[in-house]
């Protein structure tokens, strides 16, 4: 387009004007997808780190680079409450508490409404217990390990399993309850075990 003579040009953003009529621009045309596939397949880099599969099956690597070098050692692994342990798992702890049936309408309108696998009870030697969580996890964690009477009371052994949340995703199963008979006549206790 031809500038007008009345156009203001400085030294320092002057304007430039060619006189081609072929001109249609400095950028390069578009490429076509294929064009891209193949020049990426062209370009392939080599692995920053080339092994085959023999060295692979005789290498065992440590977390933070190296190779392994002999047994893993024993630390100490801090459980609820602060105190220590030497070497084993330690244990997550999530506030829990329990529900204890001892009506029979009041234990089948449960079953009915809710999903677990749930014990018959003759509710005269012994009642249906249930654990239900008592924060914002999910009751499904809470798995009864087994039960145990003693003088004073019943321990209800159970385990926190935490990948229980994620069985599949959906959170369907966020609302199965563990259960278990405890024996009439005596108070319950809670056990946490690994």
């Amino acid at each position: 387009m031809p500038v007008s003579p009345d156009a203001e040009v400085r030294s320092e953003g002057g304007i430039m004007i060619i006189r081609d009529r072929n001109f249609e621009g400095a950028a390069e045309k578009p490429k076509s997808m294929e064009q891209m596939l193949r020049e990426m397949a062209e370009s392939k880099k080599p692995a920053a780190v080339s092994l085959n599969d023999a060295q692979l099956d005789n290498m065992r690597i440590k977390p933070g680079g190296g190779p392994y070098e002999g047994a893993v050692k024993k630390s100490a692994v801090p459980l609820p409450g602060g105190e220590m342990q030497e070497g084993g798992p330690g244990m997550i702890s999530a506030p829990v508490d329990y529900k204890l049936f001892r009506d029979r309408n009041a234990w089948n309108a449960f079953r009915s409404s809710h999903k677990g696998d749930f014990p018959e009870s003759d509710f005269r030697t012994n009642f249906p217990l249930i654990l239900v969580s008592v924060s914002e996890l999910p009751s499904c964690i809470f798995k009864i390990a087994g039960v145990a009477p003693s003088r004073a009371a019943v321990n209800v052994y159970y385990r926190l399993d935490p990948l229980a949340m994620a069985a599949d995703g959906s959170g369907n199963d966020y609302e199965i309850f563990s259960s278990t008979l405890v024996p009439a006549g005596f108070d319950v206790k809670l056990v946490q075990v690994p």
